[in-house]
């Protein structure tokens, strides 16, 4: 069982698809590796949506749409 605090990183966004991955990317080149991604999207039509959900990455990712 893990004894570490699990931090939550919130991103919100709305059509800055591109902007997205680069704070996604940021967030798991962090040290601290007990981490969750929440990613709140305001209905964008980029593209953002596609993008999220073909995501494969380690740390757990929840997005609201």
């Amino acid at each position: 069982m893990n004894n570490r605090p699990l931090v939550t990183v919130g991103i919100p966004t709305f059509n800055r698809k591109e902007m997205l991955e680069n704070a996604i990317h940021s967030v798991l080149q962090q040290t601290y590796d007990h981490i969750e991604i929440v990613i709140s999207d305001n209905a964008s039509t980029d593209g953002t949506e596609s993008f999220l959900k073909s995501l494969e990455i380690s740390v757990p990712i929840k997005i609201l749409l």
